[in-house]
């Protein structure tokens, strides 16, 4: 299994999840992190794709929350040749937008797109 970096060493995850609020995709992700090939994000939804500033309407322990900065996501996929994946809820509600992110970050470092699985309830 190989790893997803591109040349400066940023790491992305294979396949992201998302879903609305209650519809256990934190209990998918602890089941698919129990597979000894797959490793999960060291932080529970990091909301990377889904905004690019702090919103003035947003809660501030919510905004604290959030990763705006790429070598900082990296760093939540460890180095390991596990095949990675995070979740955050909010790729759902940001779709149109969190999807152009997503494409734009992975084309700039050469990645090929992730898989995206969401959850509906």
């Amino acid at each position: 299994m190989t790893k997803n970096c591109s040349l400066e060493e940023i790491r992305l995850p294979e396949f992201i999840i998302g879903g609305v609020a209650k519809s256990a995709t934190t209990s998918i992700a602890k089941m698919i992190s129990q597979h000894e090939q797959v490793s999960v994000s060291n932080q529970k939804e990091p909301y990377f794709f889904s905004f690019d500033s702090i919103d003035s309407s947003m809660d501030e322990s919510f905004a604290r929350n959030i990763i705006f900065n790429i070598e900082d996501y990296s760093k939540l996929f460890g180095n390991n040749n596990k095949l990675s994946f995070e979740a955050s809820t909010s790729y759902l509600y940001t779709a149109d937008f969190s999807i152009e992110k997503i494409k734009r970050i992975y084309s700039k470092h050469s990645i090929k797109l992730p898989k995206m699985v969401f959850i509906l309830r």
